[in-house]
């Protein structure tokens, strides 16, 4: 059973999370924005091909939005072209999955800090600050959040590797958090950087078994 202070530290690490959610509410734009264009762009050459046909299949990839100037941003193009029409171009659903976003980063420090729970809020605090709320404008900002989710959620899977007890597990973390960095670094090129600092924690690991 939930204890009252811990229920207190949950309801006070949901403030910030509410003021975001009124924020997007209330000034978030349901129009596509900026750089977001290059994704409605591709969709709109799209309705010209026959996409039953390998023709037109080929056409569709080789109009595909894989690059935005010198970031890679093939991922999150994936999620937005199958909902966007369906959702006539409203682009706060995808806003929406950006504040998401943001709470899994926020849930994914929860575990570090079972001793001092307060730590956490300030946590929460720094992600749903007014300073991230340019984030939580418009669409495309899902690339950026999705460059930094990601290659975190690599690094705690390659951190989890330490504590498995057989090759095979230890093996399948560090294959899963290659994978989750290369995720990131396919939704903007920020991810990359992702890899040296795998680098870093595969090499901790190394020093830790020997």
């Amino acid at each position: 059973m939930v204890d009252r202070h811990t229920k207190f530290v949950w309801a006070v690490a949901a403030l910030p999370l509410i003021a975001v959610v009124s924020f997007v509410y209330l000034f978030a734009s349901p129009l596509p924005l900026t750089d977001e264009w290059s994704y409605t762009h591709a969709l709109r050459l799209w309705h010209g091909f026959d996409l039953t046909s390998w023709e037109g299949m080929l056409a569709a990839f080789e109009t595909y939005p894989t690059r935005h100037n010198e970031h890679l941003v093939v991922l999150p193009f994936v999620i937005y072209a199958p909902l966007m029409e369906q959702l006539n171009y409203d682009s706060r659903f995808v806003i929406y999955l950006t504040l998401a976003s943001f709470a899994a980063l926020a849930g994914l420090f929860r575990p570090l800090f079972k001793t001092n729970p307060w730590l956490w809020c300030l946590v929460c605090l720094i992600l749903f600050c007014p300073s991230h709320y340019m984030e939580f404008l418009w669409a495309w900002q899902i690339t950026l959040t999705w460059s930094v989710l990601l290659p975190i959620c690599g690094f705690f899977l390659i951190d989890r590797s330490r504590a498995q007890t057989t090759s095979l597990h230890v093996s399948r973390d560090i294959v899963l958090g290659v994978l989750a960095i290369s995720l990131g670094t396919l939704s903007s090129a920020g991810g990359f950087f992702g890899f040296p600092a795998a680098l870093v924690g595969l090499r901790k690991l190394d020093h830790l078994n020997g």
